[in-house]
């Protein structure tokens, strides 16, 4: 026995009356649902259209469930069509549009407008005729700009402005963008955070102590020599902190370039190292010791 049964329930939102049928219960039945519906089928598509617009943002383009219109009443004109004053166009594209009206909403074909084609846009009211095309559809068959529009329907269009009007307002606020910290990019998510200056602001930059104020390094005398070729050069370094790459590379260019870039220096027969280097004196000799001429590429 399914546990499904045709009853009637109260709509939580609306709280009217709606009848939950067998054959409903039997497609909740085979879909695995547990529990029976709580809202009645209109406000079930309000709840879904809700929750559309506030996944996709405040910002998004609200769109508007399709309501299949009714038939029309059964006093039909002579020629099958029937009258009505004062619909409003939902939408106007350029070959088709929706005309909302007091039975639904109804498509129109856009050459069937008797009027000015440049007029014809959403909220413009209508007046039109509405027949069924080959396909037993209903469809607008005339459509021309209304005469008038009557009262109730000016005040319906204004409470339902009104209405939306208050659910945007009722929605909470999006949080505002963070703001760049001024002479810097914003840090986005995932950014690396930024380096902080000296005085340990992030985007300060730290301030370079003037020439003038630093303190002067003594210079000393350094003869290098080459033993094979029987030259040699005096350059000079500081007798504290020296960079021995920046001093091959005065020796590189002191011999004219005529050095292999691998060449090594040897200090009292003990090759150079950096530790060496830095406890050189004012005089010392050093001697380089080159690659054979056929490795030099």
């Amino acid at each position: 026995m399914s546990m499904f049964q045709e009853q009637t329930i109260t709509c939580k939102d609306c709280s009217k009356s709606f009848v939950f049928t067998n054959e409903q219960a039997r497609t909740f039945e085979e879909k695995g649902y547990k529990n029976l519906p709580l809202r009645c089928e209109d406000c079930r598509k309000e709840k879904a259209s809700s929750m559309r617009r506030r996944r996709f943002g405040r910002g998004a383009p609200r769109s508007k469930p399709y309501r299949k219109p009714l038939p029309p009443p059964s006093d039909l004109n002579t020629n099958g069509t029937t009258k009505y004053n004062a619909g409003k166009v939902a939408f106007a594209g350029k070959s088709f549009g929706f005309i909302d009206y007091k039975d639904g909403q109804l498509y129109f074909d856009r050459e069937t407008f008797d009027g000015d084609q440049s007029k014809l846009l959403s909220g413009l009211y209508v007046d039109f005729t509405v027949t069924k095309d080959e396909n037993d559809r209903l469809c607008a068959k005339t459509v021309t700009p209304a005469t008038s529009v009557p009262p109730e329907v000016l005040a319906a269009d204004k409470a339902k402005a009104e209405a939306e009007k208050t659910e945007d307002d009722s929605r909470p606020a999006r949080r505002p963008a963070r703001k760049c910290p001024e002479g810097g990019r914003s840090a986005g998510r995932g950014a690396a955070p930024r380096r902080r200056g000296a005085s340990g602001a992030a985007g300060e930059k730290k301030e370079s102590t003037p020439a003038a104020e630093r303190p002067e390094r003594n210079m000393i005398n350094i003869v290098v020599e080459r033993p094979g070729k029987g030259d040699s050069v005096t350059v000079q370094k500081p007798d504290t902190g020296a960079t021995f790459t920046v001093f091959r590379r005065i020796l590189y260019h002191a011999f004219n370039k005529d050095l292999s870039r691998a060449f090594k220096l040897y200090h009292n027969d003990e090759l150079m190292t950096y530790e060496s280097f830095n406890q050189l004196k004012e005089g010392d000799k050093l001697s380089i010791k080159e690659e054979p001429e056929e490795e030099r590429k």
